[in-house]
């Protein structure tokens, strides 16, 4: 409790909310009272974790996610960053605190309604990875047009390669050229499709993870 012995104008001795006041001198010494912050609980170290985690992959292919989310930003009114962090954060952290993990094949790079790519494979060649996929002409979610997006991560390196628009969904194979210093590495891969203006895309799909030999 405060006394202010000099009205409700003047200086006070004691605390007040957050406040200390006391008289040094003549003068009026005010500080912030100390605060006490309770240890984090179990659960608040494990939500605090997942941010890190999902870092090791998300903080290397901004461009990327730009683009994949930027739909769903605008449907939800936030950036394509917030928005691919918030469905990451939800359904692609494992394991329990403080041992948790990033589980690449439930991550999602891209969202929308486009139709995905179906029966989707990866096979390693000299050059860098090749996607196949089938192409059903007669579902109206999947244009004939719609650009490839495909990613291959590489975890040991941190190091991600990747195209954001391709040859068309017809085309049903596109090869991603992948740097000869990374042979003999593991990559996480994945392929989207997105329209050229942008305005349709469909959600990402893994495609395994393959070493580039």
């Amino acid at each position: 409790m405060g006394v202010a012995r000099y009205g409700p104008l003047g200086p006070f001795k004691g605390k007040i909310g957050p406040i200390f006041g006391y008289v040094k001198q003549g003068k009026l010494i005010l500080r912030a009272a100390p605060q006490v912050v309770p240890p984090r609980s179990e659960k608040q170290k494990a939500v605090l974790q997942r941010m890190p985690v999902l870092g090791t992959f998300f903080q290397f292919i901004k461009p990327y996610l730009a683009i994949g989310f930027e739909l769903s930003a605008l449907r939800n009114g936030n950036s394509a960053n917030n928005s691919a962090k918030s469905y990451n954060l939800k359904h692609a952290i494992g394991g329990v605190y403080p041992h948790q993990f990033l589980e690449y094949d439930k991550v999602r790079l891209t969202e929308g309604g486009l139709a995905v790519a179906e029966n989707a494979v990866v096979v390693a060649v000299a050059d860098g990875f090749r996607f196949y996929w089938d192409y059903d002409e007669h579902d109206p979610h999947a244009g004939a047009q719609d650009k490839t997006m495909l990613m291959a991560f590489f975890p040991d390196q941190s190091n991600p390669v990747y195209l954001i628009s391709g040859v068309e969904r017809k085309a049903q194979t596109q090869l991603l050229e992948v740097p000869a210093p990374l042979k003999g590495l593991s990559a996480h891969t994945y392929i989207s499709f997105v329209r050229d203006d942008r305005r349709a895309i469909s959600n990402s799909v893994y495609t395994g993870a393959i070493v580039f030999s």
